[in-house]
């Protein structure tokens, strides 16, 4: 196998055609990775105009823009969904480096497991899976959804129990209260029999804003862990 050489390491680092070339070449196994599907999603879309004849534009459009709504219009929601974003992408980093170190598998799968529930959680607000899809479509009550995904979690809960232990699972706690109070809302409570003070009507408030603070809680806990796991380890690396 032919050692590098200095003049071979700066070649991929030129701003220049052979530089990019060479630089395309050694990166082609990831960008074959993470750009295979996106092209898959692509071609998914157009089997289902050819199959379906929705047009394509509403894949793409952006909904506020497209019926002229306001730009407030779901911004919880979306904040929501962003907060969800943020502990998965950080977990399933913090994972992957924490692989990279030695003794480290047990910090590394509860990092990509916990961002792999954050993924399915964060996917199932964006595109309504409970509420729509695997309702209205699948005919699977949400209870039987918001039960499948406690007994994940539960089984996430059993099996990271000593690196939860040894965090601060307050705040993991705290996300749990406030979901099941969301959820609660959500199952037991009628949208006309929630009316508080006087004829305000709360059952947003209480529901999706209880909501947010789960998300908030949830992904601040898993972005302090990685912080606290990953820095020592990090120093290490440096002496």
């Amino acid at each position: 196998m032919k050692t590098k050489t200095p003049d071979d390491i700066l070649e991929h680092r030129k701003f220049n055609l052979r530089g990019s070339l060479l630089q395309l070449r050694r990166l082609l196994p990831i960008i074959s990775i993470v750009y295979l599907p996106v092209l898959l999603c692509l071609a998914a879309l157009v089997a289902v105009y050819l199959i379906t004849e929705i047009p394509l534009r509403i894949f793409f459009i952006d909904p506020v823009a497209e019926f002229n709504a306001p730009m407030y219009v779901g911004c919880v929601s979306n904040l929501g969904v962003l907060l969800w974003g943020a502990a998965a992408s950080v977990s399933l980093f913090g994972g992957c480096l924490a692989f990279n170190c030695k003794s480290q598998n047990e910090l590394a799968w509860f990092l990509v497991c916990s961002g792999l529930i954050s993924t399915m959680l964060m996917l199932d607000d964006l595109f309504l899976l409970h509420e729509e899809v695997i309702e209205d479509h699948l005919f699977i009550p949400q209870k039987f959804v918001f039960a499948a995904y406690g007994v994940i979690v539960l089984v996430f809960l059993i099996r990271f129990r000593r690196m939860i232990a040894d965090s601060d699972f307050t705040l993991l706690f705290l996300a749990f209260l406030f979901f099941s109070i969301s959820v609660g809302v959500d199952l037991f409570v009628e949208p006309e029999d929630f009316v508080i003070f006087g004829g305000f009507p709360g059952r947003h408030i209480i529901e999706d804003g209880f909501k947010l603070l789960g998300i908030t809680s949830w992904s601040l806990y898993f972005v302090l862990t990685c912080f606290k796991r990953l820095s020592p380890l990090i120093q290490m690396s440096k002496q």
